[in-house]
């Protein structure tokens, strides 16, 4: 039975009762991904040297090439004749070529930026600037990003590839299909058990999936309506969110005042404030009809967005590690020195290792490579497998942007590199908590309060333990204030002594935004922050 062949209506039936709420479900990283001025397949776009795309599988996708018709094919581990297998491979192989051809035209082009007439950089000195987005954006928005600075931005009027550019950074961004319809497509269609889903009844599954995140999202009701007021009434018994942490002295001891003294680890931004009584209690008014609705909405959004998440997270994990290195398939698609569990050939560790020959040959002119990595959301989580993977790149900056990924994962993958590495710096930016606790997602209170954060450590993953919540929390990284503190005393003897210049040297930092409702240079949302001048000192510091 072909896989085609199946009626219409059962794909319409799932899409019709999941798809439909897609558009809330794992909101949070963007909102509605706003749709490109240019569209893909140009052929002419300026930003095809500083924008590479990933598939669903997470290999290259031709994004700008509208005469490649070459997509990639992982061959079934069972079923593949061997006609059929040379076919694939054939096509893997010509797709990979042309990757290998972009990278040496952005190759090229790293070099010759840093001979433009605008660089005011050290021409001896290419700062590469690798950026890495979180989930639900879309590469066409990505595209207009760098191009326009993106619609929904009022702070950035031209795009950010050329005011990255005129920083003295050559920008370099990785983007990859990480919408919430193609994640739920991936649910109940691609994916089983973690792998391709194989045979005719590949579609026909989907229903009893739809069934069962359906009654577990039910069934979880209780325990999350539990947890949800439970965690409102502590709130509210220890005053706001800013206030219960401002004079506890754990955490206020690693504050900087902004003076020339001080520790300099972590800095509230100013205006330096919480929500007044008045404040308080006009939001909870506003919130008891629409509590009444979330008695509804809660299983629905808890029931498929555990999963949505799940597939989120798998096409993360692609974009550095793709399914057929782990399962050792001859796909013809690849780099040989990649192609195991160990690293992979997804669009991020290709990149890397491209990165690393860049280096040395670089070096070989007397150019120095400096890579500045930055992670937002999602794009924090693929940021940590980098560094795990790929510690012999010279990393000058790393800078999480609320990131998505767990603290565990930081002190494992990315705490190591910087105690081996004292020439590092490392940023940590959270919204302020009262934005991440309350943020609204529906705009009209009918969803569970809080940013995707918030989403995921109360409804979307089950931490076993504390540290297994999300590192992009302010709620969460002030427990890594400490390691902070004995990373940078590791590196200069002391904590907070110095000039000013070799504080920033030896930064491990943690930056909480403001509360600030009509800010336009400071994140409000989880969404705010790539529309934000983030590689400007001013942004990321003070």
């Amino acid at each position: 039975m072909n896989q085609s062949n199946l009626p219409l209506f059962l794909r319409g039936l799932v899409f019709g009762s999941a798809c439909g709420l897609s558009a809330f479900v794992l909101a949070g990283c963007q909102g509605l991904p706003a749709k490109a001025n240019a569209q893909s397949g140009s052929g002419v776009s300026s930003n095809r040297l500083h924008h590479i795309v990933s598939d669903f599988d997470g290999a290259y996708r031709p994004f700008y090439d509208n005469q490649l018709f070459v997509r990639y094919e992982q061959p079934f581990e069972r079923g593949t004749s061997a006609e059929k297998l040379a076919i694939i491979r054939g096509r893997n192989q010509d797709l990979f070529c042309h990757f290998e051809a972009l990278l040496d035209d952005i190759e090229a082009n790293m070099e010759a930026s840093l001979q433009r007439p605008d660089y005011t950089g050290d021409p001896k000195t290419l700062k590469v600037l690798l950026w890495l987005h979180g989930g639900l954006n879309s590469p066409s928005g990505i595209d207009e990003l760098l191009t326009s600075g993106g619609n929904r931005n009022e702070s950035l009027p031209d795009g950010q590839r050329e005011r990255i550019l005129n920083a003295g950074y050559y920008p370099l961004y990785i983007s990859w299909r990480s919408g919430a319809f193609v994640s739920l497509r991936d649910r109940y269609f691609r994916v089983r058990n973690g792998g391709r889903a194989q045979g005719p009844l590949a579609y026909v599954r989907a229903v009893p999936y739809l069934l069962t995140d359906t009654i577990t999202g039910v069934a979880q009701l209780p325990e999350t309506l539990w947890d949800g007021a439970a965690d409102r009434l502590a709130e509210n018994h220890r005053g706001g969110a800013l206030k219960r942490d401002w004079d506890d002295d754990r955490w206020k001891k690693y504050f900087s005042d902004g003076g020339a003294d001080g520790p300099h680890l972590a800095l509230w931004d100013e205006p330096n404030r919480d929500l007044g009584p008045w404040e308080n209690l006009a939001y909870q008014t506003q919130l008891i009809v629409p509590g009444v609705t979330r008695i509804a909405t809660t299983p629905v959004l808890q029931g498929i967005g555990t999963p949505a998440w799940q597939m989120m997270l798998r096409r993360s994990k692609n974009v550095v590690t793709m399914e057929a290195d782990a399962l050792s398939l001859d796909d013809g698609y690849g780099l040989p020195e990649l192609d195991s569990s160990l690293r992979g050939n997804g669009v991020a560790s290709v990149v890397a290792w491209r990165l690393q020959e860049i280096e040395k040959r670089l070096g070989e002119k007397g150019i120095t490579l400096e890579i500045y990595l930055h992670g937002h959301s999602m794009g924090a989580i693929i940021a940590n497998d980098l560094v795990r993977m790929y510690p012999d790149l010279p990393y000058k900056r790393i800078v999480h942007l609320a990131s998505a990924d767990s603290v565990r994962n930081w002190v494992d993958k990315t705490e190591p590199y910087l105690r081996k590495h004292p020439e590092t710096e490392f940023y940590n930016l959270v919204l302020h908590p009262v934005n991440e606790e309350r943020e609204d997602i529906s705009m009209v209170t009918l969803l569970p309060e809080g940013s995707l954060l918030v989403w995921l450590d109360s409804m979307f993953t089950k931490p076993d333990h504390v540290m297994d919540r999300r590192s992009g929390r302010w709620d969460n990284a002030k427990y890594l204030l400490a390691s902070y503190a004995n990373i940078v005393e590791q590196r200069t003897g002391s904590v907070g002594k110095g000039t000013e210049a070799e504080q920033n040297a030896a930064a491990v930092r943690l930056k909480v935004f403001n509360l600030d409702p009509d800010s336009k240079d400071t994140p409000q949302t989880h969404g705010d922050f790539k529309d934000k001048p983030f590689w400007e000192k001013g942004f990321y510091w003070q």
